[in-house]
């Protein structure tokens, strides 16, 4: 298994979270929902890489993977009722 650098795993958490196009493409989407999530999905980077920085830190991480599980909910449970508008 290879070992990311820093800047190689913050890259591939923006691609994750942040560079997904298909929020664009949908017109039925508003505004307002595009940009709640992309909020949601920055605060998921910033929290991930808190976590990152814990983990090498060997601090406990249990606060950190509460609201990283909390956002994923919320922005699961918008996708969903996204979805039912459609």
């Amino acid at each position: 298994m290879r070992t990311l650098s820093l800047n190689e795993k913050l890259a591939q958490m923006r691609a994750k979270y942040l560079d997904d196009d298909h929020y664009y493409q949908d017109d039925q989407l508003s505004e307002q929902d595009v940009k709640k999530s992309i909020a949601i999905k920055k605060k998921l980077v910033q929290l991930e890489s808190i976590r990152c920085q814990k983990l090498r830190a060997g601090d406990n991480l249990t606060l950190i993977d509460d609201k990283i599980a909390k956002l994923k909910k919320d922005f699961q449970s918008r996708e969903d009722h996204t979805d039912r508008r459609r």
